[in-house]
């Protein structure tokens, strides 16, 4: 008598696989087999579909990943176990996320199929930010996570929204968040997320030596205090631009709080009050 196979198991058809999957580890495709049939069944089913495909197997490794970190977001949640995702949402998340192998962006997708979890499975209110991630690269995503974090936030008198103050940022800070000094690429980012509401500003357009220099001067006592005169003479001629000046949206930070795996405003996520 054959052993019998968990149920979880028999609805992802791993078992006909066999060999098929053997550069994933058994247990993490158990777990996240058990996991994605608990919130949301069809979405098991598309994983079980991925797994059937040989072509895939970079996309399934991607795509446990993402599971096993979105459970781990949901677990510190209230009522956890009661939760499930909506399946339009769900096969969603995982189809985009199969295709991401970098973790930053892994994480934001499990963020967000942990967030999409509700008693009812019925909120479909992160289809928007589904939406936006998947126009996200790497550095796009460094970025804006490191301006929600950094920034200092407030929260609006009237309607309570969160917004950011200006942050001040050097070209060689950008470049060791981002893991690049090409210049022209930092600008494309900046300029893509702002096409995308997700942040605000960026480098100014400086189209000779004299408009650098009226910037420094009309900005020199916000410059000030993050560098010295002498500090600043050894950064921009590395660069040849100014500092960008940049914050992120109310709607990247929302973005960025339905990432983490929060339900919670974003008043209420970052502790802010009126």
């Amino acid at each position: 008598m054959s052993e019998k196979t968990p149920q979880s198991l028999d609805i992802l058809g791993i078992k006909p696989v066999g060999e098929a999957v053997n550069t994933l580890v058994k247990g993490a495709v158990d777990g996240a087999s058990a996991f994605l049939s608990r919130i949301c069944l069809p979405a098991s089913e598309e994983f079980g579909l991925l797994l059937r495909d040989k072509v895939s197997h970079w996309r399934a490794k991607n795509l446990v990943k993402v599971a096993e970190k979105a459970e781990r977001k949901l677990n510190a949640t209230p009522n956890a176990k009661e939760c499930h995702a909506h399946p339009r949402i769900a096969s969603l998340v995982l189809e985009h996320g199969s295709w991401v192998d970098t973790d930053e962006i892994q994480e934001m997708w499990a963020g967000l199929l942990a967030s999409s979890c509700t008693r009812d499975g019925n909120d479909d209110s992160n289809l928007i930010f589904i939406n936006l991630l998947s126009q996200l690269t790497t550095l796009q995503v460094r970025i804006l996570n490191y301006l929600c974090e950094k920034a200092e936030k407030r929260v609006s008198p009237v309607m309570g929204f969160v917004y950011a103050e200006d942050m001040i940022i050097s070209p060689q800070e950008l470049a060791k968040i981002t893991g690049t000094n090409d210049l022209n690429r930092l600008d494309r980012e900046l300029d893509h997320l702002n096409a995308l509401d997700l942040i605000r500003g960026g480098f100014p357009l400086l189209k000779n030596e004299e408009d650098e220099e009226e910037l420094v001067d009309n900005e020199s006592q916000r410059y000030k205090h993050l560098y010295t005169e002498e500090e600043r003479k050894v950064l921009i001629p590395d660069f040849n631009v100014s500092f960008a000046t940049t914050a992120p949206s109310p709607l990247g930070i929302n973005l960025y709080v339905r990432a983490q795996g929060s339900l919670l405003s974003p008043a209420e996520f970052f502790g802010l009050s009126k």
